[in-house]
């Protein structure tokens, strides 16, 4: 079970994906509340690139 009130951490073992997936849930809820145009551009990428994933772990975190 994933709990989304944790950090988010990178899971080893896990596939990318999946990963990518509860990582930009998580971060929406972030952006959102951050309400910024440039939050929103590097979530819009990593949800359509995985190779942006560590990037965009660098801005969010």
């Amino acid at each position: 079970m994933h709990d989304n009130k944790l950090p988010i951490r990178p899971a080893l073992g896990k596939s990318l994906s999946l990963e990518v997936m509860h990582f930009g849930m998580a971060c929406s809820l972030s952006c959102a509340m951050e309400a910024t145009a440039t939050n929103t551009e590097i979530l819009k990428s990593i949800i359509f690139s995985k190779q942006k994933t560590l990037t965009h772990r660098r801005y969010a975190l």
